[in-house]
């Protein structure tokens, strides 16, 4: 399985006019939001999120005594250790200060960056014999792993979809959903159509055994 990793960089800027006569200087205040999203790459081309999670939160002021994005490049490469983030965020600075008078007012600029890390985990076909999982299996997934209403509501199912069909679990009926042993929960068309073929979890690739069904 293949990991790539992308950067992006969404901003939210704010300006706030600060009267001249207060004989302020003219500031920025950065805050990074660092989050994680794990993607998985089927085969096929098509990707479904696993998960994502907020990594960290820095926050940072800067005293804007010159516009030029190199110089503020310089400050924030002291701070974040992502060059081409950095890039990107001094040029919007220095485009937002311009804008708005640098050197004839004083203003201050609210910028709020967030930095995505993208995790791509790519599933590579196998040059390996697939093993079916056996009916008897099967028999006891939908026995034992099948979804009730109590139990969809307690996992938080609502928001979630299938990552084989990539369809909403909610408005299907509770009793179509499976909860492999890994954890992981599937539409039971999709999930025993997968599983007639190689008796693996879709998602983490655990085998499925009389272990813990």
């Amino acid at each position: 399985m293949d990991i790539n990793e992308r950067i992006n960089v969404d901003l939210f800027t704010a300006v706030l006019q600060i009267p001249p006569r207060l004989g302020l200087r003219t500031k920025v205040f950065l805050t990074l939001d660092y989050e994680v999203e794990e993607r998985l790459r089927f085969p096929n081309g098509v990707e479904t999120i696993v998960r994502n999670w907020n990594a960290s939160r820095d926050r940072f002021k800067l005293d804007l005594l010159c516009n030029h994005d190199e110089h503020i490049y310089d400050f924030l490469c002291d701070r974040i250790p992502n060059p081409p983030a950095c890039e990107y965020l001094a040029w919007m600075i220095s485009e937002a200060s311009t804008l708005m008078g640098f050197g004839l007012q004083s203003f201050s600029i609210n910028l709020h960056a967030k930095l995505t890390q993208e995790r791509i985990l790519i599933l590579v076909p196998s040059d390996t014999p697939t093993r079916a999982a056996p009916e008897y299996l099967l028999q006891r997934l939908w026995e034992e792993g099948a979804v009730d209403e109590k139990r969809f509501k307690e996992m938080g199912l609502e928001s979630e979809t299938c990552s084989i069909c990539l369809q909403d679990f909610l408005g299907s009926s509770v009793k179509n959903l499976i909860h492999l042993p890994c954890s992981h929960v599937f539409h039971s068309d999709c999930v025993f159509e997968w599983l007639r073929k190689q008796n693996s979890c879709p998602l983490c690739r655990r085998e499925i055994s009389d272990v813990g069904v």
